[in-house]
């Protein structure tokens, strides 16, 4: 083992250098709780507290190793972000816990591991030599290799728990390599739309609820030409633009249309490519209003952009969002109408009867041969289709798939295997892709047996959501 160690020094390096990093800027954190207020409080884990600006810190920090810019994404996204974050150093706070009560034991191995990162800390961070540490220099460093090593035995003792069957694999396979094709229908909900009713207030209820989903974000105006213009054209265009304050006019003049947008900025702007539009959001961030860009390069041609105006963020008003609430609650009391009447089809296709004779009355429409990944944009709930298709255990066999707007009934018409040569070229691929997906699963689980056993008290909405 200690001939693997040492061969591998230089990874130990870094990742002692990331972890240390880490733990500085955690530790630094977490000293400073007493300065709290109740207001500022995000969580509290076991008693230990996680302040707001402990995590202001930590987020600044995600966001300069990510390339984050905050001010680019809408407010719920953030948030989102944010909450993620959170539960990392709350997750952070529970391991060191866990750990700390002796629960993971070191071997003779991991002591001989933990000597090999101590020197690997200060080489790279103290740039010195372990034996010049006093006495609390080195009870700290070897403090933080110890802490690591048993973070890394954790994570192993988890990673081996999972275990992946032939049968698992084999099926992981199928799923995604097997072709079939189908015959369906689609039982829409609004046909039996008239036979639901809805509360005089439950539309109002709704809307209360959800306030969250019913928000215009912040967005941005502007006047843009965009297409095969030269590098010239495009200048000619800006300055002309300038002088007159109307990029729609001086388009005009050179035989060239303008066209009014409004975009968020986590949105492309409309008929612009991505390079341009991102180059555009920059310039709107900087500029004035009334101001013109400078020609941006796109995929082709030019674009040119003039400021308008900014639009701020609010929740869109009731009686503007009424109608589609309305609609939508009615839709969902319907769907469960419409899966009854596609059950009485299946009912008949497993009696014998032929699609076209069980679905009489209905638009039959058939797939070629498709894999459980496939997209088809053309079909409305496509996704739902084919999750329920792939289901089916052998040709012939039918059901109903409910989706957002009602129900499939979908028939299995033939299934196309895959060749032998094509499984033991993906197998290792399927068979890493699966151990990652359970190693993640099982360290959520763990992760929520920790919360339990440590008491965990979130109070970060309440903070968050004032941005709203």
């Amino acid at each position: 083992m200690m001939q693997f160690l040492r061969k591998h020094m230089k990874w130990i390096f870094l990742f002692v250098a990331l972890c240390f990093i880490a733990t500085i800027f955690f530790v630094w954190g977490l000293g400073r709780t007493e300065l709290d207020n109740e207001n500022s409080i995000l969580a509290v884990v076991d008693g230990q507290k996680i302040n707001q600006a402990e995590f202001e810190r930590k987020w600044s920090d995600v966001c300069q190793s990510n390339n984050i810019d905050e001010s680019n994404m809408p407010v719920f996204q953030a948030i989102l972000f944010k909450k993620q974050v959170l539960n990392e150093m709350v997750f952070d706070i529970l391991i060191n816990k866990y750990i700390t009560s002796g629960a993971i034991k070191l071997t003779d191995d991991d002591r001989e591991l933990v000597k090999l990162y101590i020197k690997a800390i200060c080489t790279q961070q103290y740039k010195t030599d372990y034996t010049s540490l006093d006495a609390n220099g080195f009870k700290i460093v070897e403090g933080m290799a110890r802490n690591y090593v048993l973070r890394m035995k954790l994570k192993s003792s988890v990673s081996e728990q999972v275990k992946l069957s032939q049968t698992e694999l084999t099926e992981e396979f199928l799923k995604k390599n097997e072709q079939r094709k189908f015959k369906y229908i689609d039982i829409s909900a609004g046909k039996f739309a008239q036979l639901t009713a809805i509360g005089n207030t439950d539309a109002k209820s709704y809307y209360d609820a959800n306030k969250f989903s019913f928000r215009t974000p912040e967005k941005y105006r502007i006047q843009v030409v965009t297409g095969d213009i030269s590098a010239e054209k495009a200048k000619l265009l800006a300055a002309d633009a300038s002088k007159k304050n109307d990029l729609v006019s001086a388009a005009a003049l050179m035989g060239l249309k303008a066209g009014v947008s409004e975009f968020s900025l986590y949105e492309l702007v409309p008929g612009v490519d991505f390079e341009a539009s991102e180059e555009i959001k920059k310039f709107i961030k900087t500029c004035s209003a009334g101001e013109v860009s400078s020609p941006v390069k796109a995929r082709k041609g030019y674009a040119v952009a003039r400021f308008l105006e900014k639009l701020p963020s609010g929740e869109m008003p009731f009686e503007s969002v009424k109608t589609g609430i309305e609609n939508k609650l009615k839709t969902d009391k319907a769907v469960p109408l419409a899966e009854a009447e596609g059950s009485k089809i299946v009912a008949a296709l497993a009696a014998g009867k032929s699609f076209e004779q069980a679905t009489a009355g209905y638009k039959a429409s058939s797939t070629s041969f498709v894999k459980s990944t496939d997209t088809q944009k053309e079909i409305e709930d496509y996704s739902y289709l084919l999750n329920g298709g792939f289901n089916l255990p052998k040709p012939g066999t039918a059901r109903t798939i409910r989706h957002n707007g009602g129900c499939f009934v979908v028939q299995l018409v033939d299934a196309k295997q895959p060749t032998q040569e094509q499984f033991n070229k993906e197998i290792e691929s399927i068979r890493k892709n699966m151990t990652e997906a359970k190693q993640k699963a099982l360290e959520g689980e763990f992760a929520g047996w920790l919360r339990k056993k440590y008491k965990v008290v979130d109070n970060s909405d309440k903070v968050f959501n004032k941005s709203l």
